[in-house]
């Protein structure tokens, strides 16, 4: 009996963990793409193509060995990371300058207001 409570506290944290991981995941690529990917004038399927893409990228990031104990907000710089790094090689097949996405994603975080005591502020073109 023990053992089944076991199996289905596993099971439960696990879903928590995935929505929590989810909820992380639509709120930071919400701002994002609302402060950024406009700027890149995508179609909508553009738009879809690009989240999925992200999204799978990230999904495999927090299933990675170890991250299992990483706290899920802990995820959002590296979300914000790799969304850079994806939306940079559209801008760049698209032959589009994407000079407003700052290297480092803690700048990103910080423009977009998603660091703890900062503002928002989304640069000029």
């Amino acid at each position: 009996m023990a053992l089944l409570l076991l199996i289905e506290f596993s099971k439960a944290s696990y879903v928590i963990r995935h929505e929590q991981i989810e909820f992380l995941f639509s709120k930071t690529m919400g701002v994002f793409e609302g402060a950024f990917l406009g700027r890149l004038q995508l179609s909508e399927e553009e738009t879809v193509a690009f989240e999925e893409r992200v999204f799978a990228w990230f999904d495999r990031f927090t299933r990675r060995p170890g991250n299992e104990r990483v706290p899920v907000e802990r995820f959002q710089i590296p979300l914000l990371s790799g969304a850079c790094s994806l939306a940079r090689d559209l801008g760049q097949s698209k032959g589009v300058t994407v000079a407003f996405l700052p290297s480092d994603p803690k700048d990103v975080a910080r423009q977009l207001g998603l660091l703890e005591g900062s503002e928002t502020m989304v640069p000029e073109l």
